[in-house]
């Protein structure tokens, strides 16, 4: 195969864009200057069942940017409330906010005559997942989306021949969301890397896509500037593949659809992989080759066990989803909460009961097997007492429901007996007979 230079230029995250700094609050952060966080367009927005067109624009951008600057930022998603109420979902902050007006007229024009606002985003590096800062860095989760309060103006006109039907007014920042899968404003019009042009020199048209699986290998061991690709010799090229990450952006195999054979082995250089070590690799490697990839695909597999949770969690849809890389799935799913069992879930009362009985046998058999005279170390039997004080709040929960259901009627709310008892104690109308506890009956 002849070699043809291809040149591409293309938006992506300039590494010249990010400093690291220490902070005497939040400790280590990271800072991605220039971040192009929303700018003048048309956008649709659901109002009242129907999905209409708001315009922002550079006069309402303009006296909202100043509200940027020290505002907080989110990891992976907005808030459950409209504006940020938790300190737990505080991941960084937006400073140095400005208004510009040359950004690219992206898909259109390409003339940078678009007004918007820029500032640079402090990712705090203790309050996100490894993962996901590292997957900013490479520039594989630009997206960003703004949170904020807004009044409407339903005045309709049109805006670089977008027709709209309200104008956003009184605009007030509240946040900025990050590291999110797609954003209204979407990248690369706004994000991480956004209006930042780089190019790219491609062997043998490899720049028309950049991810490892498009390059051509033919027959022959490809070199590009970032990347080598070893060809499997007993493997014809196919047209349907994919890339599998072997380990953390070191290797990758080119697999043949659902066969998953090998076509190619793959190899990062900015991982010092040069030409002799990468043919060297793969003479020693290819035959445990396949067991290699079946390990992976476990991994993959055991990722997409968990992918409706993720989809849910983070409310991506599902066209969203399938066109993730393992990079991103990976830190969508570090990224979700903690899944713990609820104890006594899909048990019955009766099983309840006798699941607490059995604690208490192991509690009681615990202490007849210590000698009167012995110290006792308590932390042994601490994780029963936990488990069956766990265990009596499920069956708490399992009769509370059991009584309101039983006291439901047609037409007639559930009543919750607890309460009600409470009340009734506390009702001035309740006669109540005082004891002495001294006299005797």
């Amino acid at each position: 195969m002849s070699e043809m230079t291809f040149g591409q230029t293309y938006a992506a995250l300039d590494e010249k864009k990010i400093s690291t700094r220490k902070d005497p609050v939040y400790g280590p952060v990271t800072v991605f200057h220039d971040v192009v966080i929303v700018r003048e367009n048309v956008q649709p927005f659901p109002i009242d069942g129907q999905m209409l067109k708001g315009y922002k624009s550079a006069d309402q951008l303009e006296q909202y940017w100043p509200w940027v600057d020290g505002r907080w930022a989110i990891a992976g998603r907005h808030p459950d409330t409209p504006v940020i109420v938790k300190p737990g979902d505080i991941a960084g902050r937006t400073v140095n906010p400005r208004f510009v007006k040359n950004l690219r007229d992206h898909g259109k024009t390409e003339r940078q005559n678009i007004r918007g606002i820029l500032a640079d985003l402090e990712v705090f590096n203790d309050r996100v997942a490894p993962a996901l800062l590292k997957s900013l860095i490479a520039g594989e989760l630009p997206a960003v989306s703004i949170g904020f309060l807004y009044g409407k103006d339903f005045t309709p006109g049109k805006w670089n021949g977008d027709p709209y039907d309200f104008v956003q007014t009184n605009m007030f920042h509240d946040h900025l969301a990050f590291a999110i899968n797609e954003g209204r404003c979407d990248y690369p019009a706004c994000g991480i890397g956004a209006d930042t042009l780089l190019e790219a020199k491609c062997l043998n048209d490899g720049c028309q896509n950049r991810e490892v699986r498009t390059m051509e290998t033919g027959k022959e061991p490809v070199e590009t500037d970032t990347l080598i690709s070893i060809p499997n010799p007993g493997v014809d090229g196919c047209e349907d593949s994919k890339s599998i990450a072997l380990s953390e952006g070191d290797i990758s195999l080119v697999v043949c659809g659902d066969e998953n054979k090998i076509s190619a082995f793959v190899f990062a250089k900015d991982k010092d992989w040069t030409m002799e070590k990468a043919v060297a690799w793969v003479e020693e490697n290819q035959e445990g080759a396949a067991d290699l990839l079946a390990t992976r695909l476990e991994v993959v597999a055991a990722a997409d066990a968990i992918k409706a949770r993720a989809m849910e969690h983070f409310a991506i849809p599902e066209e969203a989803w399938d066109v993730m890389n393992d990079a991103a799935r990976t830190t969508m799913i570090a990224g979700l909460p903690d899944e713990t069992p609820t104890v006594g879930e899909d048990m019955s009362e009766d099983e309840v009961k006798a699941k607490i009985v059995e604690l208490q046998q192991q509690i009681d058999a615990f202490y007849e097997s210590k000698e009167r005279a012995d110290p006792v170390d308590y932390s042994e039997v601490e994780p029963l007492y936990a488990e069956k004080n766990a265990y009596k709040e499920a069956l708490e929960e399992l009769i509370k429901k059991r009584v309101l259901d039983e006291t439901e009627t047609e037409g007639k709310d559930a009543v919750d007996e607890v309460d009600r008892a409470k009340r009734l104690l506390n009702s001035p109308r309740l006669v109540r007979e005082i004891i002495n506890p001294h006299t005797k009956s």
